[in-house]
């Protein structure tokens, strides 16, 4: 199974990949913070019964862009839609999340400015992930044997 975490690690490993060596944050923004940064959270998760197995799964993702401040601390309107644009470009190239050995289809991406220093990306994401179905545990097999016939025409 998919968890949130494992998804937030996922989106936390390729904004680092970028290579600014910004900081992301993920439980809260600390009181002094470095900018620029990334905030990321999960947010609301949608999961459908699909099958004895399998769920269909739904997910957001938040991450906000957060930039410099000018002499008025204000952002940079051209530093701040910069930044969502690379973080848009990142996810889109690809159009998923790789969790481990899934990947996990963006479904959508909305932008939209937040404040005066924050600029908010959402991904949308889309994927089947295993039901929380305990399934029973069978012995792993030791011994195989094998008899071929061949027949003959």
């Amino acid at each position: 199974m998919i968890t949130q975490r494992m998804i937030l690690d996922a989106v936390n490993l390729q904004l680092v990949s970028l290579g600014h060596g910004w900081a992301v944050h993920r439980d809260a923004l600390p009181e002094q913070f470095e900018r620029p940064c990334w905030f990321i959270s999960a947010e609301e998760q949608e999961r459908t019964i699909s099958t004895r197995f399998s769920d269909e799964v739904k997910q957001k993702i938040n991450i906000l862009c957060i930039g410099n401040l000018n002499e008025d601390n204000k952002g940079n309107a051209d530093e701040l839609t910069a930044m969502a644009d690379e973080v848009i470009m990142l996810f889109t190239n690809d159009g998923f999340v790789r969790v481990d050995d899934r990947c996990l289809k963006i479904d959508g991406i909305k932008a939209k400015r937040t404040a005066e220093d924050g600029f908010n990306v959402e991904l949308n994401l889309a994927f089947t992930d295993d039901a929380r179905l305990e399934t029973e545990k069978l012995p792993t097999m030791q011994d195989i044997r094998f008899k071929n016939k061949i027949a003959k025409e």
